[in-house]
């Protein structure tokens, strides 16, 4: 089996609503640096190129970004990055629902490159009406992550108001290795990008660890089984069928067998005038 990489020092994930940057940091043998929380949160809504490009390093992929009163941000929820201009961030601060995924700044801070931006003259500011603050969306079934080391399917299906679907996980699974790219699609939905595959011996598959995604081909996933790392993501499949669609392989036609020809049968000779042998008595 494929060996789980170890956690080092850098951006790191903190999942859930358990675990904050000083729990995911510790699990790396470091600590908390806020003030490279704090510079990247700030690049959200100024540079959002800037600001996705961390979470990126981390395999999320920020389809939109939002501004949130959050003193857990920078945080991914849903497919959305979001930062938050009307609060502090801090270390202990924990994420509303079980799939936030916190990103902490866990070392000095050459482990947690931040980008810079290149100072532009301020303009003279235009009067702008107050913004609503954007909803935080509510969950809903389907596709869904659980999360670290606490949380399993069923967990996070009662999350969503829904119950795991073991059959739709399995069928993901068994995608593993045989078609890595339907098997990543559905990481992707999910905001995760598979930048390798790995077949592991977890029931807890199908998850993401690391920048990789893996499956099983020597288990069979259970809905309860839980990660080994603060930092797994579990995709399971909460709900019906239907909610948690998988893509299906194209058969490979059977071709049809070449006919043979049937062998023309050797003729028995026809008897002649000549020496004949007969059958005597002795």
């Amino acid at each position: 089996p494929t060996p789980t990489p170890e956690p080092s020092p850098g951006w790191t994930l903190a999942t859930g609503v358990v675990d904050d940057c000083d729990d995911a940091c510790a699990t790396v043998g470091s600590t908390c640096n806020i003030d490279r929380i704090i510079a990247l949160n700030d690049l959200g809504g100024v540079n959002n190129t800037a600001f996705a490009s961390v979470f990126s390093e981390l395999g999320l992929n920020c389809r939109n970004f939002a501004d949130n009163a959050d003193p857990g941000a920078p945080y991914y929820y849903g497919t959305a990055c979001y930062y938050t201009s009307s609060r502090t961030p801090t270390c202990g601060a924990n994420g509303f629902y079980n799939s936030n995924l916190r990103v902490c700044c866990c070392g000095a801070d050459d482990d947690c490159p931040v980008p810079t931006l290149t100072p532009t003259p301020t303009p003279s500011p235009t009067p702008t009406a107050t913004p609503t603050p954007t909803p935080t969306p509510e969950p809903s079934p389907g596709w869904t992550l659980a999360t670290g080391v606490v949380d399993d399917c069923d967990d996070a299906c009662a999350t969503v108001g829904s119950t795991c679907n073991i059959d739709r996980i399995i069928a993901l699974n068994d995608l593993g290795g045989v078609n890595n790219t339907a098997f990543a699609s559905v990481f992707s939905e999910l905001g995760l990008n598979c930048r390798n595959f790995a077949d592991g011996t977890d029931p807890g598959a199908p998850y993401y660890y690391g920048t990789a995604c893996y499956y099983t081909s020597s288990r069979t996933p259970t809905c309860g089984a839980n990660g080994f790392y603060n930092s797994n993501l579990r995709v399971c499949c909460c709900g019906a069928d239907d909610d948690c669609p998988v893509p299906t392989l194209t058969p490979t036609p059977t071709p049809s067998p070449t006919p043979t020809a049937t062998p023309t049968p050797t003729p028995t000779p026809e008897p002649s005038p000549g020496w004949t042998a007969t059958a005597g008595n002795g």
